[in-house]
């Protein structure tokens, strides 16, 4: 389900846009970057001064960490990438432009970049073992931990957009000129709707019950936003899909029954299909519908 949603993620290509680098060897330092290639590029950069670089640094070692070959090596890389992104968030922070609109936006869709690093690379792989054997595999701190830092950054992201999107009327002409307008709705759109998808996650990790509830239950509301406001276009399947297997957790199987009926249609994405069909013979199992 993790992978599906990570491919819906496209605030990295926003940002790139927004920050490309000055010298002529840019696309040479970009490839480093999608190659995995940190320690070259972090002695090319000379460890990093820019947010610019930084970033460049945080996408390298986050690359690296895809690659690597042992565990041993994914914790170092990831160890690495995370300290960058810090590092490249607190230098966007610090920036003369922070109080800008558009250095606003960037600043958000910086919190959502790394958050969705979290879940694609961090979390991805662990997340599935532990949803695919209903809990008995899988490393439960670990994962509460991580996705608990992606929903941190998620709603960072939200909350610095949250007076832009309040009164847009009167910001779109300054953030269409700035060429921020669309990254603000998308990071506005990708924070809101992997909120809903790291509560469930934290919710089904919960064993309190009033927490796990609680969790569940901002996840469902998160979910019904995206669909009530009706600018979520083709990712509307997976909001349906969330919202169903929120329902279905909280135990309101009749409910979620119905909901995942809104998944299916002729513009399904087939993964989508797949997963929902899934989730929804769990929640007849669930409910104790065997035929």
């Amino acid at each position: 389900m993790l992978r599906i949603l990570c491919i819906l993620l496209t605030i990295g290509a926003a940002l790139a846009a927004a920050q490309t680098p000055p010298a002529d060897d840019a696309a040479e330092l970009e490839r480093l970057a999608a190659d995995g290639l940190a320690e070259l590029l972090e002695t090319r950069l000379a460890g990093g001064r820019t947010p610019d670089e930084l970033h460049l640094l945080a996408k390298a070692y986050a690359n690296k960490a895809r690659r690597a070959a042992t565990s041993e090596q994914r914790r170092g890389a990831w160890e690495n990438a995370g300290a960058h992104y810090e590092r490249w968030l607190k230098a966007l922070q610090a920036a003369p432009s922070a109080g800008e609109l558009a250095a606003v936006v960037r600043l958000a869709a910086a919190h959502a970049e790394y958050a969705g690093m979290l879940l694609s690379v961090q979390a991805a792989g662990v997340l599935d073992e532990f949803t695919l054997t209903q809990g008995r595999r899988g490393d439960r701190e670990f994962l509460t931990r991580v996705l608990t830092l992606a929903r941190t950054h998620y709603e960072q992201a939200t909350a610095l957009l949250a007076p832009l999107r309040a009164d847009l009327d009167r910001h779109e002409d300054a953030l269409l000129a700035a060429g921020a307008y669309d990254t603000l709705l998308q990071t506005q759109l990708d924070a809101t709707l992997n909120l809903g998808w790291t509560s469930y996650y934290l919710g089904v990790l919960e064993q309190a019950q009033a927490r796990r509830n609680e969790l569940l239950s901002a996840a469902e509301r998160r979910f019904q936003e995206l669909i009530a406001g009706g600018q979520v276009g083709s990712m509307r399947h997976l909001c349906y899909l969330g919202q169903a297997m929120a329902q279905r957790e909280l135990g309101r199987t009749d409910a979620a029954e119905k909901t995942f009926g809104y998944v299916f249609g002729p513009d399904t994405p087939p993964l989508v299909e797949a997963q929902a069909r899934c989730e929804l013979a769990r929640c007849q199992i669930q409910a104790g519908k065997y035929d």
